[in-house]
C-alpha cells in the first residue's frame, strides 16, 4: 500500500481539535470503519486511563502495606492489593 504513513513532529498537534477529528474520520473511512462508531478519546482522558493502568500494575507488584509502613502511614485501602 502506498501513501499510508502519517506523521508529525509538532508536539501536541493531535491532542485535540477539529484536525484530529477529521484525520480520525478519514482514517476510519479508509479502513472501512464508520467514524461515528469509533468515538475519540480526549488526550487528557487517555493519559488518565494510562496512568491508572500503570498505578494498578505498580500496586499489584508491590507490598503496599510495606510501602505505606516505610513512609510511616497506614494503607488507605486496608491492606488490599
Amino acid at each position: 500500500m502506498q501513501n499510508a504513513v502519517f506523521g508529525t513532529y509538532l508536539h501536541g498537534l493531535f491532542d485535540s481539535g477539529e484536525l484530529t477529528e477529521q484525520l480520525a474520520a478519514y482514517l476510519c473511512r479508509r479502513k472501512g470503519i464508520a467514524p461515528e462508531t469509533a468515538a475519540p478519546l480526549a488526550m487528557a482522558d487517555y493519559r488518565t486511563q494510562q496512568l491508572d493502568l500503570l498505578a494498578d500494575g505498580v500496586r499489584s507488584a508491590l507490598d503496599m502495606d510495606a510501602v505505606y509502613a516505610a513512609m510511616g502511614l497506614h494503607n488507605p485501602r486496608g491492606g488490599k492489593k
